[in-house]
């Protein structure tokens, strides 16, 4: 099988933004050193958390609020800054840059980057090609250019066009085609989503395995009741700022590991139905 075209729509960005300016410049610094990926036609919104809470809790100060959009107006002059005063925390940040690209700009697809990765110079090239494969097969609902961060770079290299199983990814790719298809499942998690009691009670009703209760594994049941399934590439083409499941790297926050692919080798081609199939969640 030939590999799919690039996806053709260059789809809009939405970084999603904390409290690490430093870490939140050094991604915007990348992201517009993406080689072939017609970065200057892309849509680049800043989606910035803010530092105090409904409850009156501090997360952190305004000052890195304004920091961090500072930094974003210096970088991306051309870029759309979108804070919130109030802190949502990760998972609610995430659903309202979701909303607004595929609610209010009604695009076809969006890529979505957190601000604890780092993109490689062909991240956005290969997540262009993953959403080109996942937009021609209604099987694949989202995809990930961050890869497997154990993998030795030796490895990723030999294998370069393989594709796996996507857990957590600090950036992805996101077809509006499955957003709409699991906002049923992911707005009754949402609605329940700080409450670890009701969310068991929830994933019980779905079916599911109710021992974890995190976005992620919404998400994940979200795609199985869908019929869906992510996928994302097996060598890394970005940097993740800690493992999954994992002490970071180097006892910090840091970008420093794991090794990447920085050359633009990832020609992914369409699964076969048996490949498909054994990566599709069982319920």
């Amino acid at each position: 099988m030939q590999p799919p075209a690039p996806f053709p729509a260059a789809p809009p960005i939405m970084v999603l933004a904390s409290n690490r300016p430093l870490e939140l410049a050094e991604l915007l610094a990348s992201l517009l050193r993406q080689e072939g990926a017609v970065i200057e036609r892309r849509k680049i919104f800043l989606f910035q958390d803010g530092g105090l809470d409904a409850s009156g809790a501090r997360h952190w100060s305004d000052a890195v609020l304004l920091e961090n959009v500072d930094i974003f107006r210096r970088l991306v002059p051309d870029g759309i800054p979108l804070p919130s005063y109030l802190h949502l925390g990760p998972v609610l940040t995430r659903d309202r840059a979701e909303r607004f690209a595929f609610d209010d700009l009604q695009a076809e697809a969006a890529v979505l980057l957190g601000d604890d990765m780092i993109p490689g110079r062909c991240y956005l090239r290969t997540l262009d090609r993953l959403l080109a494969l996942a937009s021609a097969d209604p099987r694949i609902a989202q995809v990930s250019a961050d890869g497997d961060p154990r993998a030795s770079l030796a490895d990723q290299r030999a294998h370069s066009s393989r594709l796996i199983p996507l857990g957590r990814a600090p950036g992805r790719g996101l077809l509006r085609r499955d957003w709409l298809r699991q906002r049923r499942y992911m707005d009754a998690y949402l609605r329940c989503a700080r409450d670890p009691a009701a969310i068991r009670a929830l994933f019980q009703g779905w079916g599911v395995d109710a021992a974890d209760t995190s976005y992620e594994a919404a998400l994940g049941h979200a795609c199985a009741l869908t019929g869906t399934i992510r996928l994302g590439s097996y060598a890394c083409f970005g940097r993740r700022l800690s493992a999954p499941d994992a002490p970071a790297f180097d006892g910090g926050d840091s970008f420093a590991g794991p090794d990447w692919v920085e050359e633009d080798v990832c020609r992914p081609v369409p699964p076969g139905e048996h490949e498909l199939a054994s990566l599709m969640p069982l319920r």
